[in-house]
């Protein structure tokens, strides 16, 4: 096939003794858009399998979501919905069959010698399946119950099927059979030598093949053949059969013809960040994906491509930021904020479209946010949780490229041209920092910014205003910062990575056992690609698509997690930490990590009491306001926010805990339900 999603699964679990902890992912159902989206359609619906989620639309203007696991690798043959998913629990693949448009599955075997996905079709002849790395093409006419090897006649890589006929093609071949699937055929058009067939589309009997820079048309079923040179580079899913027309995605133009081939209209001049993937026809309606801005039809009135995301809620996300009680994403698309309270996405922001994508995004709790492209020349900036936006041109003095920025409480921080500069006025006016090239983000630990390059680390106790540099022992090349400790990732003279922590940026400590030594400091997506924090009982480091792991606290001996979801980046509300990727998913951590009595909930103590306190040897806990269905999880902290211990309780009245052997000093003691989670403090005598 032509791309793949590749999804792991993610039940992250971990032991105490006593607890036993796990992160859940939830989608919260946004942000609008896809990323390189498979679309399909019959008469009634056009379909966008999306993992865990099938889309489906009867307009191609708002989309429906079914809750139910698919994979790109999908067929749609009047009612019936054909897909190849991974199951986990027999470890191999799987054909799925819906009879109604994708609302009920029924699962069946594969062949097996079937252990790759591929292409998947449907004719009144059979169900087919391709192994084309291999040449196998396998037919069921049972609906999967049994299966036949069937013999092709050259090598090939796509298959697939037009008005009842099978078509495979591969290098420089395209072979056909009649429409009882028998009896194969060489239409193979004068392809230049060095030159392949891409995409086919057929009707009747005309003919039109795609290669990298020629569109070859047939109007006698492949007996004679009418050239045009034309760059549409060497993609597939190029041409799209809509009713009579047909529909040409080519590198910078959608192109369409009325008479197969011969002549051909100009619809739209796509700028190069509307990247076309696959496309589809809903009766005489266009419909296309795109690689990171969702669906786009073409709209007649309008004469353009028009954005069709409504709905459609896996937006693909790039960088995530969290201010003022709102979660803001960076997309492909557009730029959302989801209200955590509320638990609801807002509709797309009004900002220009980006070329390519918004990499970064930063913001405060005064309702600010900063959002830019890498590599543009000027970024946005809303002070009021993105109803209005100012434009912000880059610096003077040419400064040409933006490489990163940060929104530091209310001082805007960029790089440009690898220079730093840093803004108290919004972006009216800039100081250059007289720093190295800064690679990091730009942290506050202990009320001290930190940042490093590869040699330096700075710091600054003054708002930024001015920087002292020191020569740490290592390399910094990625700085993280989490409960005031500075974490660093460094290569070591055998150019692996090596984790350490700081509390003070001078005295490090070697913390990578077991650490993943050849992790990209290089992020595949922007520089928020990565995340470490911690519980009470454990450490972890999220990396992105390259794994997640963690470490006890005790001994920072680090494993890695096995996980269904991961992303490009991760952000941390609350106990809550919400990831971005295919969309954002949260998941609550259950052991926050308690960093000091003054992060107590204000209310905590008329929520629930304590006595006696101070205590010598046991406390009695009383809930008082809080509703308690279920189980109710006490943990126990110290006041460095180390776990201690836990109990659980079935009831809400005669709560005893032992403290019995604990140290003196002050003490916290969480107490969490299904619906509530409160801290308060007591002293141990």
């Amino acid at each position: 096939m032509k791309y793949g999603h590749f999804t792991l699964l993610f039940i992250l679990a971990f032991s105490s003794g006593i607890i036993t902890a796990q992160f859940s992912w939830e989608h919260t159902d946004g942000p609008f858009g896809s990323v390189l989206s498979s679309i399909y359609s019959n008469d009634q619906y056009a379909f966008i399998p999306e993992d865990d989620f099938l889309y489906r639309s009867t307009d191609g203007l708002s989309w429906e979501k079914i809750d139910h696991p698919v994979s790109f690798i999908m067929f749609v043959y009047q009612d019936t919905l054909l897909n190849i998913l991974y199951n986990e629990d027999a470890d191999s693949l799987r054909l799925q069959l819906s009879y109604d448009n994708g609302i009920t599955w029924v699962v069946k075997d594969l062949p097996e010698d079937f252990n790759v996905s591929d292409d998947i079709v449907m004719t009144t002849h059979g169900i087919y399946l391709s192994q084309g790395n291999n040449d196998l093409l396998f037919r069921s006419t049972d609906l999967g119950d049994t299966w036949d090897n069937i013999a092709v006649p050259q090598e090939f890589h796509t298959l697939e099927t037009h008005e009842n006929r099978l078509y495979i093609y591969g290098s420089s071949a395209l072979w056909r059979t009649d429409t009882d699937g028998q009896n194969w055929e060489d239409v193979t058009p004068p392809l230049p030598l060095s030159y392949y067939v891409d995409d086919v589309a057929a009707k009747g009997s005309h003919l039109l093949v795609t290669s990298s820079k020629h569109l070859f048309h047939s109007h006698d079923n492949g007996q004679s053949w009418e050239t045009s040179v034309i760059n549409s580079g060497n993609a597939n899913n190029k041409l799209t059969l809509v009713g009579d027309q047909v529909y040409l995605s080519a590198t910078f133009d959608l192109l369409r013809t009325n008479d197969f081939g011969w002549t051909w209209d100009s619809l739209t001049n796509t700028f190069n960040g509307l990247d076309m993937v696959t496309a589809t026809g809903l009766n005489d309606l266009y419909l296309s994906t795109t690689f990171n801005k969702g669906v786009y039809r073409w709209d007649e009135t309008a004469d353009a491509l028009i954005e069709s995301n409504d709905g459609f809620s896996k937006g693909y996300v790039y960088d995530l930021a969290v201010g003022d009680n709102k979660i803001w994403a960076a997309c492909g698309n557009g730029v959302f904020a989801y209200d955590v309270p509320t638990e609801t996405w807002s509709e797309k922001m009004n900002l220009p479209l980006p070329v390519f994508e918004f990499d970064f995004i930063s913001a405060n709790d005064h309702g600010w946010v900063l959002v830019c492209q890498t590599l543009g020349d000027e970024f946005y900036l809303s002070d009021n949780n993105g109803f209005t936006w100012d434009t912000i041109l880059l610096p003077g003095n040419g400064i040409y490229s933006i490489n990163k920025m940060h929104l530091v409480g209310d001082i805007l921080y960029l790089v440009a041209d690898y220079y730093l500069f840093r803004s108290t006025d919004m972006g009216l006016n800039w100081d250059y920092v007289d720093v190295g090239f800064v690679n990091t983000d730009i942290l506050s630990a202990n009320g001290i910014l930190y940042m490093a390059d590869s040699d330096s680390l700075y710091s600054s106790t003054d708002s930024g205003v001015s920087w002292d540099a020191v020569q740490p022992p290592i390399g910094i090349e990625y700085l993280f910062e989490f409960a005031d400790v500075l974490y660093a990732m460094a290569y070591n003279q055998d150019y692996d990575i090596e984790l350490y922590t700081s509390e003070d940026g001078v005295q490090w400590t070697y913390v990578s056992d077991g650490f993943p030594k050849e992790y990209s400091t290089i992020p595949t997506y922007g520089f928020s690609s990565a995340i470490i924090f911690r519980d009470a009982i454990h450490h972890y480091c999220f990396l992105g698509w390259e794994g997640h792991y963690t470490a006890p606290n005790a001994s920072m001996l680090w494993s890695e997690l096995s996980t269904s979801q991961t992303g490009n980046s991760y952000v941390i509300h609350d106990d809550v930490i919400y990831l971005g990727g295919q969309g954002v998913y949260k998941s609550t951590i259950e052991n926050p990590y308690i960093t000091a009595v003054e992060d107590i909930h204000k209310d905590a103590n008329e929520l629930f009491t304590i006595f006696p306190n101070p205590a010598d040897d046991f406390i009695q806990v009383t809930i008082t306001d809080v509703e308690v269905n279920g189980e109710i999880k006490f943990s126990l902290y110290n006041s460095k926010g180390d776990h201690v211990k836990s109990q659980t309780s079935n009831s809400a009245e005669n709560i005893r805990l032992d403290i019995q052997g604990l140290p003196s000093g002050i003490y916290l003691l969480q107490a969490r339900t299904s619906g509530s989670t409160e801290v308060a403090k007591f002293v141990k005598n």
